[in-house]
């Protein structure tokens, strides 16, 4: 989007802000058409077509709008082979933008209502690409499971909560997460360290460091801050929450005994 937006010296309030381009625009110019002809370009997706894809167009003259298919203008769309596209005009290519493919064919008519100079003068230039609606991620948390066993003092860290976020699409992130706790059990003053470790596996154990912290006892407040957002994809992301406890003085063996919930 940058480059077309910078090329056409776009504000903000002209940018396609609807939609989103998942292998990005291209801005290209065919020249010594025969006149009035419609030009077959093949182009080389850098992902696989997304469900309920588009082709979206900008011309100063029109601002962004879909691509117009007719007799002289086209879209079809078919799967590399060995990294290749196959040539324009490849009996492969169908007349649809269907998913998971990765190379497009477009159809443009010299001077045809998807032309962005607009006039039958043997060139044809696009500026344009796949787009998708876009839409805001919905995002959810919930408790996969706790930890109420008994601790001690000695014990080294320890999974007390296990949790998962779940992310209707992709694109959302996780830059901080509060817990609140209450009750007779939220006033610890045993642990020295709180961590939040990304659990890739599922296995309730962590395996990336996301954020560490101190717990607030004093109000039962639980805060991480992650330095590096965690990019969320489509789906489950589960999580991890581990104390570390205070050891005991040096000479004891065992200190008193703390349960603790989250």
């Amino acid at each position: 989007m940058d480059n077309i937006v910078d090329h056409y010296n776009l504000s903000e309030q002209q940018q396609d802000g609807d939609y989103q381009y998942p292998s990005g625009l291209f801005d290209f110019e065919v020249q010594q058409l025969r006149l009035a002809a419609s030009a077959q370009i093949v182009l080389r997706l850098s992902s696989a077509i997304p469900a309920n894809a588009i082709y979206r167009k900008y011309i100063e003259s029109k601002g962004w709008f879909t691509f117009v298919e007719d007799a002289n203008n086209a879209l079809a769309s078919t799967a590399s082979v060995s990294d290749d596209c196959p040539a324009p005009g490849n009996v492969s290519f169908k007349s649809v933008l269907n998913q998971g493919d990765d190379c497009i064919q477009l159809t443009i008519e010299d001077g045809g209502p998807n032309d962005a100079d607009g006039k039958v003068n043997g060139i044809v230039s696009d500026p344009g690409g796949i787009a998708v609606a876009s839409t805001t991620p919905e995002v959810s948390i919930a408790v996969v499971s706790n930890n109420a066993n008994t601790f001690s003092r000695n014990d080294q860290e320890q999974v007390v909560l296990r949790l998962k976020v779940t992310a209707s699409l992709a694109g959302a992130q996780l830059d901080s997460l509060q817990i609140s706790s209450s009750g007779d059990l939220n006033e610890q003053t045993d642990l020295s360290l709180v961590a939040l470790y990304q659990d890739t596996d599922a296995n309730g154990e962590g395996d990336t460091l996301l954020a560490s912290g101190i717990y607030l006892q004093d109000d039962g407040q639980l805060e991480f801050t992650l330095s590096t957002p965690l990019q969320l994809s489509s789906g489950d992301t589960h999580l991890v929450i581990t104390y570390q406890f205070k050891q005991c003085p040096t000479g004891l063996a065992s200190c008193d005994t703390t349960t603790e919930r989250r």
